[in-house]
């Protein structure tokens, strides 16, 4: 496909190799015309060029739509209702792109209609070729898809390679990704387009991960049918979930409706499957992960229901919430009192924290070895306060600069402490705030 793109006349001259076949030879500089493997604009320049193709040809509206959104790279992946109107399609891209250089060479198709129909009518283009059999697997954006049956497999690589500790747990575990290579998803998920369609989703989550499935519920004729469409697995964060997330969580739960919101238990979620993992054997004949719970193919009339209590406990909370807001709760340490009130309350919190430093210095004898402040030399000053020792005791600093208080990483008081300098400080970043926090602590 690159190939067949040429660069621009004055874009040429940043693409020149020299060679020559030995060194007796004279150094020839050449220069490539299209678009060369390897660089980083490469696959945007071919992107491109599929795209012009369909704005020149925005006189075929379905044309064009499918040279915008069924084409990644240089492999088309498109469909039609009909075999007839999949026929109609095929021509006509083939034709329009051979007429600009690109040649559509293999054809597959989960129609053999479509595949006998195309290959008597290709003879304008005698390289293109077609799938001969049936039963063999395409490679599509990663899956495998089997035409015969219109499902994508899956084929896993877990070749054992030497040398690898605790062999035979290895095996077991290799053994038990076998039954994956059985596995299969249907690609066709609606039946008929005057069908009924509804979105259901099942979320979980456990200590190991969490976990999302979508079902589409499609009512045709009086019957149901549910089927897995989409369903996702992470592993659960290590890390706090961050503020904004929280935030965009709670606006998600706030724009949608509560009565969409239902409890599933643990036994009819399939979504639990997902989070706490199931034997690879036993995944192909699930029903409850590729159907969903026995009661979605029912009638809404017959669903379980869970009985909720959201509008009472939302009058409560308000109610309650109108008490609270009314008082005042001072999050901050009364440091603007008298500063002996502000000397008593670290000396009692480092007197709790450092007991065994504490006794150590009095006693003039070496801290624990597994002391946390054996490395800052502390000291007792004339307040009763721990402080930092060291060598700066001769310069010029200020007393508190060279000898800053110390106080335990998660204490209270230590939080507090930031809170208010942070405020202090018109909400001062990190780098500020540590800086000023180490001028006295």
């Amino acid at each position: 496909m690159y190939r067949q793109i040429l660069v621009a006349d004055e874009d040429q001259k940043y693409q020149q190799i020299l060679w020559r076949n030995n060194s007796s030879e004279n150094i020839r500089t050449y220069k490539l015309k299209t678009v060369t493997y390897g660089l980083a604009s490469a696959s945007f320049l071919a992107t491109r060029c599929i795209k012009q193709i369909a704005l020149d040809d925005k006189d075929n509206p379905k044309l064009s739509r499918v040279l915008q959104e069924d084409i990644y790279m240089d492999d088309l992946l498109s469909g039609a209702d009909t075999p007839n109107n999949a026929i109609s399609i095929c021509k006509d891209i083939a034709h329009v792109l051979s007429t600009r250089g690109f040649h559509l060479r293999k054809w597959n198709s989960n129609s053999t209609e479509f595949l006998a129909q195309f290959s008597e009518h290709s003879s304008h283009d005698a390289r293109v070729e077609f799938s001969k059999d049936s039963n063999e697997s395409s490679k599509v954006l990663g899956l495998f898809w089997n035409s015969s049956n219109d499902t994508f497999g899956f084929q896993p690589s877990l070749e054992l390679t030497p040398p690898l500790t605790k062999r035979q747990d290895w095996l077991r575990f290799q053994k038990a990704f076998n039954a994956i290579n059985y596995l299969t998803v249907p690609r066709w998920v609606i039946l008929t387009a005057d069908n009924i369609v509804e979105l259901h989703g099942f979320a979980d989550a456990s200590s190991l991960a969490y976990a999302a499935a979508i079902y589409c519920r499609q009512k045709h004729n009086g019957k149901i049918k549910v089927q897995l469409l989409v369903s996702k697995t992470k592993v659960a964060p290590v890390k706090q979930v961050s503020i904004p997330r929280l935030e965009l969580t709670s606006e998600i739960i706030e724009v949608l409706p509560t009565k969409h919101w239902r409890h599933v238990p643990s036994k009819e979620n399939p979504a639990d499957i997902a989070s706490r993992g199931i034997d690879p054997k036993c995944l192909p004949d699930c029903k409850l992960w590729w159907q969903g719970p026995p009661w979605l193919r029912l009638e809404t009339s017959s669903w379980p229901k869970a009985e909720s209590s959201c509008d009472e406990a939302s009058d409560e909370i308000a109610s309650q919430g109108s008490s609270i807001s009314s008082s005042h709760i001072n999050t901050h340490l009364p440091f603007r009192k008298p500063k002996p009130l502000k000397k008593t309350i670290i000396r009692w919190v480092q007197g709790f924290y450092f007991q065994e430093e504490i006794r150590s210095i009095k006693k003039q004898i070496s801290l624990p070895p597994k002391s946390p402040l054996r490395s800052l030399h502390p000291f007792i000053d004339e307040h009763g306060l721990v402080r930092v020792g060291g060598r700066l005791q001769n310069s010029q600093l200020p007393f508190n600069s060279k000898h800053p208080i110390i106080l335990p990483s998660q204490h209270s008081i230590s939080e507090l402490l930031i809170k208010e300098q942070h405020i202090a400080h018109l909400h001062a970043g990190p780098t500020l705030l540590a800086h000023v926090l180490r001028q006295s602590h």
